[in-house]
């Protein structure tokens, strides 16, 4: 949708315009919360790989992409997590501590002990003594298993960037905003915008194709016509 549409949509009213968190231009850029293919929840993002492979080579795989396998920090994450299983199992950042050959604990790939967990009905049992790592089943429970294993895929986790500073621009109506050195724009809904709008029409009849800088200038989108800033 052009400013153009969406400039209409605001003087008809006929819906609400997108929020900040719901529409950029173009898709997938930096101002995305999550890269392409992850999912975002509560200020991270999330990787659920298809291949499957070992542990030590999930961890490689989630490095490789700035991240580290899941750490699981309570229900309402362990929650988003099952809901997003598709029917697979998935490494987890969870390793075994051993002292004489003996299961001690569990450590995330942060340092930290295991203090939640959602472990399966009788695990972990550590199956001949060689289930060092764990996994999370279809179902979200997790299991201990040999950390060679390669029945299972892996989820990725890293922090969501932070939103850069933003300039804004009123075009046709519209309050957008463009990250600087960036090539996008966000549209904001707010009762400002729609004041802003009525009252470029009663400046301006009928509506001209033209931009109002409330910052720094800045570029408007590239669907629309405008020539410049006035």
């Amino acid at each position: 949708m052009s400013l153009l549409d969406l400039g209409l949509v605001l003087s008809r009213g006929a819906e609400p315009l997108p929020t900040a968190s719901s529409r950029c231009f173009p898709p997938g850029n930096s101002c995305e919360p999550c890269p392409t293919s992850w999912l975002s929840f509560e200020g991270s993002c999330y990787f659920f790989s298809v291949p499957k492979t070992t542990w030590a080579a999930a961890q490689r795989h989630c490095a490789d992409a700035g991240a580290h396998l899941v750490i699981v920090g309570g229900l309402d994450e362990q929650g988003f997590l099952t809901r997003n299983t598709r029917g697979r199992g998935y490494w987890l950042g969870l390793r075994a501590v051993r002292h004489l050959g003996k299961v001690q604990g569990y450590q995330w790939v942060d340092g930290v002990s295991l203090s939640f967990s959602h472990w399966n009905q009788g695990e972990p049992n550590d199956a001949r003594g060689r289930e060092n790592c764990v996994m999370m089943l279809h179902t979200g429970l997790w299991n201990d298993a040999p950390c060679d294993s390669e029945k299972d895929g892996w989820i990725c986790e890293k922090s969501a960037p932070e939103p850069r500073p933003l300039q804004h621009v009123v075009s046709w109506g519209l309050l957008t905003s463009l990250a600087p050195g960036a090539d996008c724009q966000r549209v904001f809904s707010s009762s400002s915008i729609a004041a802003e709008s009525q009252k470029h029409s009663a400046q301006h009849s009928p509506v001209q194709p033209s931009a109002w800088a409330l910052g720094p200038p800045c570029q408007p989108h590239p669907n629309s016509t405008h020539a410049g800033p006035t």
